[in-house]
């Protein structure tokens, strides 16, 4: 995969978390994850996800790089 090709994927998962887009998550999330050091599933990858954007309803994931 080229620089380019990792980039594009990068925005897209961007986009993904974004626009809120949580069935395309397993398009870029393994089903087995390890989150800052705590093992879990893509299911509960997504709970948290989605608590923390009905928490917080405009946030967004800032595009640092790319």
């Amino acid at each position: 995969m080229s620089d380019r090709d990792l980039s594009d994927v990068y925005r897209d998962y961007l986009r993904c978390l974004n626009e809120r887009q949580w069935p395309r998550l397993g398009e870029f999330v393994a089903e087995q994850l390890s989150y800052n050091g705590k093992r879990m599933t893509l299911g509960d990858y997504r709970a948290m996800l989605e608590n923390d954007t009905q928490a917080t309803p405009d946030l967004q994931i800032a595009r640092t790089c790319c």
